[in-house]
């Protein structure tokens, strides 16, 4: 019964490859469990940022409003994306505003917004399962999103 089973499913392997299905493609994201101060995240991969195809950027302006700032896409998204892939300790939420939306778009047409604070580095919030925490990111994320930023916001970020 076993060989059996095991020779169906590589036929249907096969025959799903011959037909030029991507079965490779396929990720599962299962809900993140939730996270508290002092745990380590990996914010590209709790948001799942894989394959994001671009970023919209919304900065605050100094009515206060969010305006439009820009789309990252190709090597200015590539860079943002690998300055997120990496752990970091999340932390109580501070009393820092949002200065930047981060609006990324997935393969899908999924969206997912996250937000930022800028206090000297990058403070990621809104993380899937961490909302009410802070994940600062060092180095090239200020790197990464410095030229999407007006000079006032710039001038918040540690180079």
């Amino acid at each position: 019964m076993y060989r059996a089973a095991c020779r169906l499913l590589a036929l249907i392997l096969l025959a799903a490859g011959l037909l030029g299905c991507n079965l490779t493609s396929y990720r599962p994201t299962p809900a993140p469990p939730t996270v508290g101060p002092g745990t380590n995240v990996n914010p590209y991969l709790r948001a799942n940022l894989i394959d994001a195809t671009a970023a919209q950027v919304q900065v605050r302006d100094t009515s206060g409003a969010f305006v439009a700032a820009g789309t990252i896409t190709g090597r200015n998204l590539d860079a943002l994306l690998t300055a997120l892939n990496v752990s970091t300790t999340v932390t109580a939420r501070s009393t820092c505003p949002d200065h930047v939306r981060l609006t990324f778009v997935r393969p899908d047409a999924s969206q997912i917004m996250l937000t930022a604070c800028l206090d000297g580095v990058v403070i990621l919030r809104g993380l899937p399962g961490a909302e009410s925490y802070d994940a600062p990111l060092f180095g090239a994320a200020s790197d990464a999103l410095s030229p999407f930023l007006p000079a006032d916001l710039q001038a918040l970020l540690d180079f």
